[in-house]
């Protein structure tokens, strides 16, 4: 039954609603002048073209710099569990100081100020990367720096969603975001591959000198992404704070309420994953013995099939639910450790080709994984609470990364001379596929669907059949508007020189010259 508010009145159908004088206790109605208006229009706009620009620059900081902390660390001579501190225990410091971080934003009270400060402050942190780790070379200091450098990014994250969430227009924010996500991707690809090109022939000269130049090409990304968040424009907009709603409730409703036990699910799952997730950069390098060549190839395969498949996985999403998309990308995440494992019992010459496979069933289980995750958030969390409950989902995720990174760097430093696990690398890889298969199995059935949709499909063929479809449907779908593009393109070139030819032809021949500038150069 819904309750009516207590102002609520209903209109007569005798009373005239349409009546042109307005009542003497009412205000007039504030209407901006028109020209303020087209003037905010035109701001928006170019603030809109601007994002995308700035994406695309942001994402060549990521594929130059933070794709290859792990790798640098593995240079520096960095034990399993050094490993699994600098990848895990940066996003659990990040993941805490995000709760504090909408309050941050209230306290400076303009949301562009505080998203081009971190900005700023995480571009500078590569220049500190290089000049810290040349002079001491240790392994310690990159996990406190990257640490800094996702403190720096986490700060900064409300902020730029609530301010881009002004910018864009409700009804075009999928197609804008779906845009600036397309932009980001292919520049992450471009990066990573140019990076790995870079560095794999450098490495012949001096290693360090490689990454000393990825991480500066990082920093001048991330400036030039900086000084274009400068140039967007802000809104003017009150930022209130949503009603309290403490941690520790949230912790208490973990496996009360249906966004708590699926938090609960998250963060387990999390823990299994990052069991083995550091260790794959050693298993990669140093047991399978491939060059960073390979290494770029390995994350650039799973960057490419993850892009490709998302919008797939948005139309399954769409017709059978999250928790179906949940349900099958589970079990996808759940079966790439036993494939990395097998890769022991077959030679040698095809470890890297059948990585490559892996890598792209890694790609694909993720997508799915990754928006369902997200969607289930917004599909449960009503609008007030949103900001806040996401900040301890991730606080609660950020525990369970660091907490099975650390266990699984630490189970991966034990000798095991079994025939069935020879070292420990493999022993944690093994059981992180053992954990997520658990986790999956016990808790996936059990959370609920929040809309109504109909009858998932076979599992074999929603996680095979038609993650492949999706991926060859749309691969031509973008080549195919790839070229559309280039033709339209060469089409208004084309046009534009017939109307310079057009209008050259029609200017009258000039005077003859004067006798004067006949005999100029006698």
């Amino acid at each position: 039954m819904r309750v009516k508010p207590r102002n609520f009145r209903p209109v007569e159908p005798t009373e005239n609603i349409t009546t042109s004088r307005q009542a003497p206790e009412e205000k007039p109605l504030p209407i901006r002048p028109l020209a303020e208006v087209q003037e905010e229009a035109r701001k928006v706009h170019h603030s809109l073209r601007l994002g995308i620009k700035e994406g695309g620059w942001s994402s060549l900081m990521v594929g130059f710099g933070e794709s290859y902390l792990t790798a640098f660390g593995e240079f520096l001579k960095a034990t399993a569990l050094q490993l699994g501190l600098l990848t895990t225990l940066p996003q659990l410091l990040a993941s805490l100081v995000q709760l504090s971080a909408f309050k941050l934003t209230i306290l400076l009270a303009t949301r562009k100020r505080i998203v081009v400060i971190n900005a700023a402050l995480q571009a500078l942190i590569w220049l500190v990367i290089i000049g810290v780790t040349y002079y001491t070379e240790s392994v310690n200091a990159l996990i406190i720096l990257t640490a800094f450098y996702f403190i720096f990014a986490t700060l900064g994250a409300p902020a730029w969603t609530s301010w881009m969430g002004d910018l864009v227009p409700e009804n075009r924010r999928g197609r804008y975001f779906g845009q600036r996500n397309r932009i980001v991707g292919l520049f992450s690809f471009i990066s990573i591959t140019s990076a790995g090109l870079i560095l794999d022939r450098l490495s012949q000269i001096n290693t360090f000198l490689g990454f000393s130049v990825l991480f500066g090409a990082a920093f001048i990304s991330r400036v030039i992404s900086t000084v274009i968040i400068t140039r967007q424009y802000e809104p003017r907009v009150e930022l209130q704070e949503p009603e309290p709603y403490s941690f520790a409730r949230f912790l208490r409703k973990l496996n009360r309420d249906p966004y708590g036990f699926f938090s609960l699910y998250i963060m387990l799952m999390m823990f299994a994953v990052y069991l083995a997730a550091p260790l794959f950069v050693l298993y990669w390098l140093r047991i399978l013995n491939f060059n960073y060549f390979q290494f770029t190839i390995l994350i650039s395969m799973s960057s490419v099939t993850s892009f490709i498949t998302m919008t797939t996985w948005g139309r399954n999403a769409d017709h059978f639910g999250n928790k179906t998309v949940l349900w099958g990308s589970s079990y996808l995440v759940a079966m790439v450790p036993f494939f990395w494992f097998a890769l022991k019992y077959l030679p040698h010459e095809w470890a890297f080709p059948l990585g490559v496979v892996i890598q792209g069933i890694t790609g694909v289980s993720w997508a799915g994984f990754g928006l369902s995750s997200a969607n289930f958030i917004y599909d449960m969390v009503d609008q007030p609470y949103r900001i806040r409950f996401m900040s301890y989902h991730t606080a609660v995720k950020g525990i369970a990364i660091f907490m099975g990174g650390v266990l699984g760097s630490w189970l991966a430093e034990f000798d095991m001379d079994w025939k069935i696990i020879p070292s420990g690398i493999y022993g944690v890889i093994l059981l992180s596929g053992v954990a997520r298969l658990v986790v999956a199995g016990v808790f996936v059935e059990k959370i609920r669907e929040v809309r109504v949709v109909p009858h998932r499909p076979h599992f074999i063929r929603f996680t095979t059949i038609m993650p492949v479809q999706g991926f060859y449907l749309e691969s031509m779908l973008g080549l195919n508007r790839t070229v559309r593009r280039f033709k339209q393109r060469m089409r208004r070139m084309w046009r534009v020189m017939e109307r310079q030819e057009r209008a050259l032809n029609a200017i009258p021949p000039a005077s003859p010259a004067a006798p004067e500038s006949e005999h100029k150069n006698d």
